[in-house]
Parts: structure tokens; sequence; C-alpha cells
């Protein structure tokens, strides 16, 4: 008697495709964590889904706000990513009612059927050209707020009914959280490299932006000119009329000092109440005149307005050449030790000091 081989149910290859799939993301997650542009991350792991199922031909994803009119792909994968070349989803009667604008209006992850007999011109045409006949679109939220959508299209009917969504709005919720976590990654870098009081770059953003200039090989004798600058009793300032004053008055000696420098220079917070400008291409001749200018921008203008504070503002000034060979740090200590100078010399003046000083 010859046994008959058992046929494996849909039950049971459905359940192999999700294991399939699970196994996949999951080796796929440390590619995008480690990513530091999410969407080159999003894109391996749609890849990787790909890759993983020949039922699956296509993963398409756009990122965005959830009013938006347009949506394009800016994402695609698989051997039928063509047809997403030239998709364009407009906004309209129609397509609020397809599975695009419906996820982003926060509408439950859904599969559609498609066929060569579909309203919708494109769906016809991934029907007949690359027999897609199953498309699951995933929201790219974690259910307060969208970031856009990933769209998934198989070649077998009622596929993603069969092997579930859980597993694919998962994924829509972790590309979410890349998605935040690299925002706020930016906005964090963003905010330390401006000064908070001050809105002018911080110390170490001028440092980074100065030490890039320091590798260009320089064609003239000198580099350029360097500046510090420190506000005149700043801490009796701070000790008689509290922090708040404090920080108006270095605002103030801040907006004084941009408006005396070039858009070309580095002028930045460096310290407490110390500012230094960067002053690249700049003649040593020019040093003590363009010091000068600093500190009689600030003299001039250096009411304290809205505060109990209602005396002038002054500032000491070091300035110096820099050498074209010279490294900055030398450079800076310089500079520094000429400030120091102009503060024993009674403020509110200039000090250069001279190369090799």
């Amino acid at each position: 008697m010859h046994l008959l081989k058992r046929q494996p149910s849909l039950n049971t290859i459905a359940q192999a495709e999700q294991s399939l799939l699970a196994e996949t993301l999951l080796r796929s997650c440390a590619h995008l964590l480690d990513e530091p542009e999410p969407q080159g991350g999003i894109e391996q792991m749609c890849a990787a889904i790909v890759a993983a199922t020949p039922h699956i031909p296509l993963v398409w994803a756009w990122f965005g706000a959830s009013d938006v009119d347009v949506i394009e792909p800016q994402i695609a994968v698989g051997c039928a990513r063509e047809y997403v070349d030239s998709l364009r989803i407009k906004r309209n009667f129609l397509t609020e009612l397809g599975p695009a604008f419906r996820a982003l209006n926060g509408h439950k992850t859904r599969a559609f059927d498609v066929s060569p007999l579909s309203p919708f011109a494109p769906w016809r045409d991934l029907a007949r050209r690359f027999g897609i006949c199953n498309v699951l679109v995933v929201p790219i939220t974690n259910g307060d707020d969208e970031r856009g959508l990933l769209a998934l299209h198989s070649t077998r009917p009622h596929y993603f009914e069969g092997i579930g969504v859980g597993l694919f709005d998962v994924l829509g919720q972790l590309f979410h959280a890349v998605l935040k976590q690299s925002r706020r990654r930016a906005q964090l870098e963003a905010e330390s490299q401006t000064d908070v009081v001050t809105g002018l770059p911080t110390r170490r953003h001028a440092q980074r932006r100065i030490d890039d200039l320091w590798k260009i090989a320089q064609q003239h004798d000198n580099r350029g000119v360097l500046i510090m600058i420190d506000v005149d009793g700043f801490k009796s300032i701070n000790d008689t009329f509290g922090h708040q004053a404090g920080d108006i008055a270095l605002r103030h000696v801040a907006a004084m000092l941009q408006k005396n420098v070039r858009s070309s220079d580095i002028l930045s917070r460096w310290g407490g109440d110390e500012f230094l400008a960067w002053m690249p291409a700049m003649s040593g001749a020019s040093a003590m005149a363009v010091a000068e200018q600093l500190r009689l921008g600030v003299a001039d203008d250096g009411q304290i307005v809205h505060t109990p504070l209602q005396s002038a503002l002054r500032i000491s000034v070091g300035a110096t050449a820099v050498p074209a060979t010279e490294p900055f740090a030398s450079a800076l200590d310089r500079v520094d030790r000429a400030l120091m100078r102009a503060k024993q010399n009674g403020r509110n003046c200039v000090v250069v000091a001279k190369s090799g000083a």
C-alpha cells in the first residue's frame, strides 16, 4: 500500500512565511539602529523583506506629514520597483478612500486586493505587469502622529491576511521610533551648536569650524586675526542684579559684536563672559583697528534696557595676527594673554599681541 504524500496546509505555509519574515526583520534591526541615516536603515530592512520571500516583489516607503497633498515614494526596493518611479498619489475624493491616504488619516493597517480590473489605474498596471494581487499599507506611526507609510505588495492572493498584519504594524512603529530618535538627535546636535543665551555658536562648535579651516593650506604669510573679548564687570552685574540681567548683558554684547564682524568671520561665546572672533584672511595691520571697532561698537551702544541696570557696558579686547604656519592653540594662548593685559591695563581697552610674543 502506497502512502500519499501529505501536502502542507495553507495555515502551515502562512506560519512558515511569518516566521521567516520575523527572523529576517529581527536580524535587520541591528543595522537599522546602527545606521546614522535612518532612511538608509529603513531601505535595508525593506530590501531584506524582498530578499526573504519571493511573494513580496515590491516594498516602498514615504515619510512626511499627514496633511500632505501628494505622496511620492522615497524608498523603493524589489523587482517591481519601476512601478513607483513615476508614482504620484494626489489627494482627492477617490484617493482619500485608498490605502495610502487612509493610513495617513489614522486608519488601521489593512490589506487590499488588486486586480487587472481595479478602478485605480496604477493598481491595474501593477496587476497586469507584475502579477500583484494583494497590497498592505502600514502607517509609520506610534498612534499619536503620522510620519509616513510603508507599502508592501504580494503576488499571492490574500497573502497579508494569511500571515497577519501584526508583524508589519510593529515594523511601522519601529520605523517611527527610529525616525523620531533621529529627529531628536538632530535637534540636540543643533542645540549643542548654539549657545542658548546669546544665539552664537558654542565654543565646541566654533572650535570644530576653526579646526576645519586650519586644515586648509594658506597662500599668504598671514592666516587671519584672532580676537578675544571679555565683558568688564560682568560678575558684579550678576551679583547685583541677578543672572537674568547678566544674560541680557551677554545678549546685548553679542548683538553689538555681530554688527561689527563680517559674515565670513566666526564669532562665538567662548565661555562665561568671554567671546572669541576668528577673522580669516584679515591682515595683521588691521588687527588694532578691527579690535577697536568691536570695543567702540559695544561702548557706543552699551546700555541694558528693560532691567534695573542702566550703566553702560564695556569690554576688554585682546587681538593678534596669526601666521599661516602657526597652530591654533598657540595663537589662542597668545590672544588670551593679550586679553589679560587689557584687563590689567584698566579694562575698556585693546591690547594687540605681536606674533611670537
